[in-house]
This record gives C-alpha cells, structure tokens and sequence, in this order.
C-alpha cells in the first residue's frame, strides 16, 4: 500500500501565505493553505491526499497515514474532496485516493 500511495498521480504547484499553524505532529493537516504555509516555513514538499470518507481505499490509506507522516520530505495533507470542491476540480481529479506532490517555493 505504501508503494501505490508514491505511485499515484504527481503534480507540481506552486502557492504562498503569510500565517503559519502547524498541525498535530501524528495528524495529518486538513487545510490546503495550513500545508502549503507549513511546508514553507519547514522548506518541505507537501504530500497532497485526495479521499472520500466512503472510499474503501481512501480509508485504507488512511490508516497507513501514521508512517507516511513520519517521512522527514514531505508536509502531508489529507482533504475531503466532497469539501474541497473547488481545489479537486482545479487539480482534475476523477479518482480516488489521488496524491499530488507539490513543490512549495519552485516555479
């Protein structure tokens, strides 16, 4: 399972903030910008999932989520498509769990 969530889609994007809150050190963030403003303070990469909570597969993800988390490149970030419309529809995604990793920083 570790190796399908690194075999997904990819995708570079990059974005910018001011205010910085960092989550939980065992909890994945649930803010697209929360990431973003996180992984730049931290000079990390962020891990982007995309789940549904009725995903059979998302939630089996899910509970691999702890030892991703623990991955010293990335700032990982689990978001609800269902209330992250706008942000799914933007990065085209059509299937689910989709993980994009986005460059913080790099154009």
């Amino acid at each position: 399972m570790k190796y399908f969530l690194f075999g997904a889609l990819f995708c570079l994007f990059s974005s910018c903030g001011m205010t910085v809150v960092v989550g939980l050190a065992n909890e994945p963030i649930r803010d697209y910008d929360i990431a973003i403003q996180t992984a730049q303070v931290e000079e990390k990469n962020v891990l982007l999932i995309f789940c549904l909570d009725n995903c059979k597969h998302c939630n089996i993800l899910k509970k691999d989520l702890p030892t991703i988390k623990n991955a010293n490149h990335y700032v990982v970030c689990v978001l609800d498509s269902r209330e992250n419309k706008r942000l799914t529809g933007k990065m085209n995604i059509k299937k689910w769990p989709t993980s994009v990793i986005i460059t913080v920083g790099k154009e």
